[in-house]
């Protein structure tokens, strides 16, 4: 939905960019809710405290989540750069366990780095 579509159906024009990232996120979280029935319940709670407050820690934890998606990635590549530097298939092991055995393999191969016979195995087996 776009903000004229939003404007037409609630008669509410958002007072600025950020007022409106905010509907439009909620809109967008609200999954596969039509476009209608989003507009009739925004119209009817939107000043409400409760959902202000929901919606702000909702924020906080997508922001925390992608802080920790991010240190894991981190944390996975560095593994597996030093599982292959000290031949250790243990530090590798770890690895997968964070990021899953599709996405270390993809990392190794996107940056030239051995791989192992179970990698090559995980590579036919998914090839086919």
């Amino acid at each position: 939905m776009n903000q004229q579509e939003f404007t037409d159906r609630t008669g509410y024009t958002p007072t600025n960019e950020e007022e409106w990232k905010a509907i439009n996120t909620m809109y967008l979280e609200a999954g596969n809710m039509d476009k209608d029935v989003f507009c009739k319940e925004w119209k009817q709670y939107h000043k409400s405290d409760l959902l202000r407050i929901f919606y702000h820690r909702a924020m906080d934890n997508m922001e925390k989540l992608d802080y920790f998606n991010d240190m894991r990635n981190k944390t996975a590549r560095l593994l597996i750069t030093k599982s292959v530097e000290l031949g250790d298939t243990d530090l590798y092991m770890e690895a997968v366990k964070l990021i899953g055995e599709k996405r270390a393999i993809l990392f190794k191969i996107k940056n030239n780095l051995k791989l192992y016979g179970s990698d090559l195995e995980y590579i036919t087996n998914n090839l086919q």
